[in-house]
């Protein structure tokens, strides 16, 4: 369950999962309703890696934030600013995995949908999540996280 957002919070439009779960639905509804593959064969090799990938980076995303006693949700409060693990290649290590499983799972399923409402998506969580993360942990955390982002990419 989803927690409610609190007053010293992000307060992001919904939760990134359900964002990326629901994108990834309504792709693959499109591909069965309308099959239009990317390709005539994708190795299956790489849809995997990217899968295996974004579940790789997820664990270590989690486990740092676990580490560090405060929580992956951004509609609680975070304890402390994370610049360690895979929090100092990426401002948003969770984003980047889900990406990646994402496009992995797109790969697998030979759909040009699901690449399509890929940008919906990044648009969507650009502007309806990370950006309201960013005031936030500005907010927060002032000077250190004006330092961090400008030292760490958003992305990649």
């Amino acid at each position: 369950m989803y927690n409610q957002p609190q007053p010293d919070s992000a307060n992001v439009i919904a939760p990134p999962l359900a964002l990326y779960l629901g994108t990834l639905l309504l792709g693959l509804t499109g591909q069965w309703a309308t099959p239009l593959p990317i390709t005539a064969s994708i190795p299956p090799a790489l849809g995997l890696g990217l899968i295996a990938t974004g579940i790789v980076g997820l664990r270590w995303a989690f486990a740092t934030l676990r580490l560090a006693e405060t929580t992956a949700s951004p509609n609680q409060p975070v304890s402390r600013l994370i610049t360690a693990g895979p929090f100092c290649f990426s401002r948003n290590p969770i984003y980047v995995a889900m990406t990646a499983a994402y496009l992995g799972i797109a790969l697998l399923a030979n759909s040009i949908w699901l690449l399509l409402l890929l940008v919906p998506l990044l648009l969507v969580m650009e502007f309806g999540v990370i950006r309201r993360e960013e005031r936030y942990l500005a907010a927060r955390f002032g000077p250190d996280y004006a330092a961090y982002r400008a030292a760490v990419r958003r992305w990649l």
